[in-house]
Protein backbone atom coordinates (compact mmCIF):
# COMPACT_ATOMS: atom_id res chain seq x y z
CA UNK A 1 0.00 0.00 0.00
CA UNK A 2 1.23 3.48 -0.78
CA UNK A 3 2.53 5.37 2.26
CA UNK A 4 1.61 8.72 0.73
CA UNK A 5 -2.15 8.32 1.00
CA UNK A 6 -4.23 11.38 0.23
CA UNK A 7 -7.02 12.45 2.55
CA UNK A 8 -8.91 15.70 2.52
CA UNK A 9 -10.06 17.39 5.70
CA UNK A 10 -13.65 16.35 6.46
CA UNK A 11 -16.24 17.11 9.14
CA UNK A 12 -16.89 14.93 12.17
CA UNK A 13 -20.29 14.00 10.67
CA UNK A 14 -18.59 12.76 7.50
CA UNK A 15 -16.09 10.81 9.62
CA UNK A 16 -18.93 9.05 11.45
CA UNK A 17 -20.24 7.78 8.07
CA UNK A 18 -16.88 6.40 6.89
CA UNK A 19 -16.56 2.61 6.72
CA UNK A 20 -14.37 1.48 9.61
CA UNK A 21 -13.97 -1.42 11.98
CA UNK A 22 -15.12 -1.02 15.60
CA UNK A 23 -12.87 0.87 17.99
CA UNK A 24 -9.91 -1.07 19.39
CA UNK A 25 -7.55 -0.39 22.28
CA UNK A 26 -3.93 0.51 21.71
CA UNK A 27 -2.69 -2.96 22.61
CA UNK A 28 -4.80 -4.46 19.80
CA UNK A 29 -3.19 -2.33 17.07
CA UNK A 30 -1.40 -4.20 14.28
CA UNK A 31 1.80 -2.84 12.73
CA UNK A 32 1.53 -1.69 9.12
CA UNK A 33 -2.22 -1.02 9.15
CA UNK A 34 -3.88 2.36 8.68
CA UNK A 35 -5.95 3.65 11.58
CA UNK A 36 -8.23 6.58 12.28
CA UNK A 37 -7.18 8.08 15.62
CA UNK A 38 -9.97 9.96 17.37
CA UNK A 39 -8.48 12.01 20.18
CA UNK A 40 -11.33 12.55 22.62
CA UNK A 41 -8.91 13.88 25.28
CA UNK A 42 -8.88 17.28 23.59
CA UNK A 43 -11.84 19.66 23.61
CA UNK A 44 -11.58 20.07 19.83
CA UNK A 45 -11.94 16.28 19.33
CA UNK A 46 -9.68 15.98 16.24
CA UNK A 47 -9.38 12.83 14.14
CA UNK A 48 -6.10 11.79 12.54
CA UNK A 49 -5.12 9.05 10.12
CA UNK A 50 -1.80 7.23 10.31
CA UNK A 51 -0.02 3.91 9.84
CA UNK A 52 0.74 2.10 13.09
CA UNK A 53 4.42 1.31 13.64
CA UNK A 54 5.07 0.09 17.19
CA UNK A 55 4.45 0.85 20.86
CA UNK A 56 6.78 3.16 22.74
CA UNK A 57 7.24 1.98 26.33
CA UNK A 58 8.15 4.20 29.26
CA UNK A 59 9.18 2.95 32.69
CA UNK A 60 8.56 5.06 35.77
CA UNK A 61 9.90 4.86 39.32
CA UNK A 62 7.35 2.28 40.44
CA UNK A 63 8.50 -0.14 37.72
CA UNK A 64 5.18 0.12 35.90
CA UNK A 65 5.13 0.40 32.14
CA UNK A 66 3.32 3.15 30.27
CA UNK A 67 2.52 2.58 26.61
CA UNK A 68 2.33 5.18 23.90
CA UNK A 69 1.59 4.15 20.34
CA UNK A 70 3.72 5.30 17.43
CA UNK A 71 2.33 6.07 13.98
CA UNK A 72 3.99 7.28 10.78
CA UNK A 73 2.63 9.61 8.08
CA UNK A 74 0.08 11.08 10.52
CA UNK A 75 -2.30 13.60 8.93
CA UNK A 76 -5.40 15.44 10.07
CA UNK A 77 -8.67 13.93 8.87
CA UNK A 78 -11.02 16.04 11.00
CA UNK A 79 -9.35 19.29 11.96
CA UNK A 80 -11.71 21.05 14.33
CA UNK A 81 -9.42 23.95 15.18
CA UNK A 82 -7.62 26.47 13.01
CA UNK A 83 -4.14 25.67 14.37
CA UNK A 84 -1.69 24.98 11.55
CA UNK A 85 0.67 22.72 13.53
CA UNK A 86 1.08 19.25 12.05
CA UNK A 87 0.18 16.32 14.30
CA UNK A 88 2.87 14.25 15.99
CA UNK A 89 3.09 10.50 15.47
CA UNK A 90 2.90 9.30 19.08
CA UNK A 91 -0.37 8.87 20.94
CA UNK A 92 -1.10 7.61 24.44
CA UNK A 93 -4.34 7.06 26.32
CA UNK A 94 -6.46 7.51 23.19
CA UNK A 95 -9.41 5.15 23.48
CA UNK A 96 -10.60 5.33 19.91
CA UNK A 97 -8.44 3.70 17.24
CA UNK A 98 -10.43 2.55 14.21
CA UNK A 99 -8.91 0.39 11.49
CA UNK A 100 -9.44 1.94 8.06
CA UNK A 101 -11.69 -0.20 5.87
CA UNK A 102 -11.65 0.16 2.13
CA UNK A 103 -15.02 -0.86 0.70
CA UNK A 104 -14.74 -3.51 -1.98
CA UNK A 105 -16.92 -3.20 -5.08
CA UNK A 106 -19.81 -5.61 -5.42
CA UNK A 107 -20.45 -7.70 -8.55
CA UNK A 108 -23.17 -5.20 -9.51
CA UNK A 109 -20.69 -2.31 -9.19
CA UNK A 110 -18.23 -4.11 -11.46
CA UNK A 111 -20.92 -4.95 -14.07
CA UNK A 112 -22.19 -1.35 -14.04
CA UNK A 113 -18.67 0.01 -14.46
CA UNK A 114 -18.01 -2.32 -17.40
CA UNK A 115 -21.31 -1.28 -19.00
CA UNK A 116 -20.52 2.40 -18.49
CA UNK A 117 -17.03 2.01 -19.99
CA UNK A 118 -18.47 0.12 -22.99
CA UNK A 119 -21.07 2.89 -23.53
CA UNK A 120 -18.31 5.51 -23.40
CA UNK A 121 -16.16 3.59 -25.90
CA UNK A 122 -19.16 3.25 -28.26
CA UNK A 123 -19.88 6.98 -27.94
CA UNK A 124 -16.25 7.84 -28.78
CA UNK A 125 -16.24 5.50 -31.78
CA UNK A 126 -19.51 7.00 -33.06
CA UNK A 127 -18.10 10.52 -32.72
CA UNK A 128 -14.93 9.53 -34.56
CA UNK A 129 -16.98 7.97 -37.37
CA UNK A 130 -18.92 11.19 -38.04
CA UNK A 131 -17.50 13.54 -40.65
CA UNK A 132 -15.49 16.34 -39.09
CA UNK A 133 -15.72 19.97 -40.14
CA UNK A 134 -12.43 21.47 -41.15
CA UNK A 135 -11.30 24.80 -39.79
Amino acid sequence: MNNNYKMKIITIEQFEKLPKKPSVSGRSLEAGKLYYIRDIRKKTNPVYIGRYVEPVMYYNDTISVLYNYQFEDVKYLVKTSQHRREPIGIFGNVDNYYEVVYPTPTKTDIINKKNTIKELENFILAKKAKPQESG
